[in-house]
Order: C-alpha cells, then sequence, then structure tokens
C-alpha cells in the first residue's frame, strides 16, 4: 500500500477514534485530511464523507452535515456499495427529522417582523402592514438592508402593495 494510501487509513482510523469519543472538531479535522489521501478509494470516501456528516450533526451543522451526506451517498453509489448506502438510511433519517424541527419551530415573536407575519398569517392585514412598515423603517435607521428587504416582502402579501414593494425590494 503506498504511503498516501497508508495516511489515508491512520486518518479514517483517527476520525473513527473520534466519533466514538464524541470529538467532532478532530473527527472533521481527520476527515478533511483523509478526504485528499484516498486516491480512488472510493469505499473508505463515502465512509469518510459519512462520518463527516455525523461529525457536523454533532455540531448543530445540519446543512452541512446535509451535504456531506449526499456526498457520501454520492460516492457510495459510484463505488457500488449498496451495503454502505443502506448503512447511510438512519443519518439520513436523523438528519430529515432535525432539519424538519428546525424548520418548524416557531419565530421568535420579539421582532417587529415576526410580529409582522404572524398577524398577516392570522389574516389580520391592517396591523400585519402596519408591523412591517415599522419593521422597514427599524431596518432603514439600523442601515440594515437584509431587514428592509424582509420588511418589504412581508408588505408585498398584501395584494394592494405588492406591485410596488417587490419592485422596491428589488
Amino acid at each position: 500500500m503506498s504511503t498516501d494510501g497508508q495516511t489515508a487509513n491512520a486518518l479514517a482510523s483517527a476520525a473513527y477514534s473520534a466519533l466514538q469519543r464524541g470529538d467532532p472538531t478532530a473527527a472533521l479535522s481527520a476527515c478533511d485530511a483523509a478526504l485528499l489521501q484516498v486516491h480512488g478509494r472510493q469505499a473508505l470516501a463515502a465512509r469518510l464523507h459519512a462520518w463527516r456528516a455525523q461529525a457536523l450533526q454533532m455540531t448543530g451543522a445540519i446543512p452541512d452535515a446535509r451535504r456531506a451526506l449526499r456526498a457520501a451517498l454520492a460516492t457510495a453509489r459510484e463505488a457500488g456499495d449498496e451495503a454502505g448506502i443502506k448503512a447511510l438510511q438512519p443519518l439520513s433519517a436523523s438528519l430529515f427529522a432535525q432539519a424538519a424541527a428546525a424548520r418548524s419551530q416557531a419565530p421568535d415573536e420579539s421582532t417587529l417582523i415576526a410580529r409582522a407575519l404572524a398577524a398577516l398569517d392570522a389574516g389580520d392585514t391592517v396591523s400585519g402592514e402596519r408591523l412591517a412598515r415599522a419593521a422597514r423603517r427599524q431596518a432603514q435607521t439600523d442601515e440594515s438592508p437584509r431587514d428592509e428587504v424582509i420588511a418589504l416582502l412581508a408588505l408585498a402579501r398584501i395584494p394592494a402593495l405588492a406591485e410596488q414593494s417587490v419592485q422596491a425590494a428589488a
């Protein structure tokens, strides 16, 4: 086995050990280094991507973990590793559940824009418009173009204001 192959094996072992210890930072470092050394060893590369996804999940970086999982699945498919693909199903389900839970969490009702959106969701366009306009003024005062665009898009949910709000946001 080449020096690169031995290095990849040692780094893969370190990544796996780090995951077992609950050390996602060390696991990520070892995975990233090993992925540079695997040259043509698709099955090992797939496992490294999967371990990287697990480490990212441990840190709470769910979007990054899902990207790493997609890389693991693609690499396992390229390698024809059906057992590896099947082994990734629990991780896939776990990441999907975490992503879904994150999307379903209630928004922070303490901000003007959140209250505006809640009012609009409830069908209260008068309060929604008033709050969205206040949110836009606050964004302009804070010099926050991002928040101003969000406020304008909230205003665009009101049919009479849709066209002018979208144009102002663009």
